[in-house]
């Protein structure tokens, strides 16, 4: 059995807790409410690790309150220690917590917008994808059945005299006039959570326009919201292949250079919508994406994402459908490329960042790697 121990500031990460929090991943998926002493002991070390070079407000998601498969203590760095600027990023009169209880539901899987980068006073955020109605219903009336004392922004009784209405904007691109309420006052409360951490901009790594099952349209993204609600973000489309793609890596003999995408498929209508000052600095010929292979599709795409992190001031949502595969890759690139530049983290080894990212991108953010494998 793999042995975990906690960090304490006189000892650093080893190769063996990097191991041995690798086996306990492959193991099991990452879930709030099991309070063993693994899941605690690499919540310890996530949170340690962190607070070597920020100054963090955690944000308590005590037996999955807020999701299940979003770590115990969200950690949301408010100061870098290495900065000139030592006022925190966020006013304390905001109630954090409060913000990601009002807007969970507005997003798939209750995977709200969390932010955890901070690099030049701006936030890489990540989360899931928008709820669809189905979605919406399910998860309120689920929460008064247990007697959650994490009430969404809606409210209960509006949301079922809708039951009967079949016709959202999910399935018939309408919006009935109680649902339109219901997606205001939960997408507002979405967008004001978006608005807090200063996010600019969008990244969506779906490669559907709106996910699809059996034929039914069960979720879009923001730029297919009805309202424009979302207007006021720049939109990055970015279409990523989904965990079902890298499991031809045993094939190719972990080789991602010789994998190559069926883009071709009926279900796969989404393309890369780029902004012209994004698309233009890169020395790429973006009308070739399609024969991209994966090696060339992330390093272009990642490239991407760091220039508009670069040249904007404000910060960057990366999300795809459930945000617990494409979107933890992305994110724990983000991260070591931005520490290997010096960015970020100035503290770490190269072993405790190593375990950082796969313990909070990957782990504590509930990716299931025992299933993928």
């Amino acid at each position: 059995m793999a042995e975990f121990r906690d960090l304490s500031p006189c000892r650093s990460i080893s190769t063996n807790d990097i191991i041995n929090l690798l086996r306990i991943s492959a193991q099991q998926q990452y879930n709030a409410k099991e309070r063993c002493e693994m899941n605690i002991i690499v919540e310890q070390n996530a949170r340690v690790l962190f607070e070597q070079d920020y100054i963090c407000e955690i944000i308590l998601n005590t037996n999955g309150e807020l999701s299940l498969s979003y770590p115990c203590n969200i950690s949301v760095p408010v100061v870098d220690k290495w900065s000139k600027v030592q006022t925190s990023k966020i006013q304390s009169s905001v109630n954090i917590r409060d913000l990601f209880v009002r807007s969970r539901i507005a997003r798939c899987r209750s995977r709200f917008v969390a932010p955890v980068i901070f690099v030049d006073g701006k936030y890489i955020c990540r989360s899931s994808t928008l709820s669809s109605w189905a979605e919406i219903y399910s998860r309120s009336s689920m929460n008064r059945f247990i007697g959650t004392r994490n009430q969404s922004v809606v409210n209960p009784s509006t949301i079922d005299r809708t039951l009967t209405i079949d016709n959202d904007d999910t399935f018939d691109n309408v919006e009935q006039p109680e649902q339109r309420t219901i997606y205001d006052e939960l997408r507002g409360a979405d967008i004001d959570l978006l608005k807090i951490f200063d996010v600019g901009s969008i990244v969506n790594l779906m490669v559907q326009k709106k996910y699809t099952l059996f034929g039914m349209k069960l979720t879009g993204s923001e730029k297919f919201d009805k309202y424009n609600r979302y207007g006021s973000f720049e939109m990055i489309l970015l279409p990523y292949p989904g965990c079902e793609h890298f499991r031809e890596l045993v094939t190719v003999k972990y080789n991602a250079e010789l994998m190559f995408y069926k883009w071709s498929l009926p279900k796969n209508d989404a393309i890369p919508e780029i902004p012209i000052h994004l698309s233009s600095c890169l020395y790429t010929d973006w009308s070739f994406w399609r024969t991209w292979n994966s090696v060339e599709l992330t390093k272009n795409y990642l490239q991407i994402i760091l220039h508009q992190l670069e040249t904007n001031k404000c910060g960057i949502l990366i999300h795809c459908l459930s945000g617990w595969d494409r979107t933890p890759l992305f994110i724990s690139l983000l991260r070591l490329s931005l520490w290997a530049d010096g960015c970020i983290h100035q503290s770490l080894t190269v072993e405790e960042i190593l375990y950082l990212t796969l313990a909070y991108d990957w782990y504590l953010f509930g990716h299931n790697l025992s299933e993928r494998l």
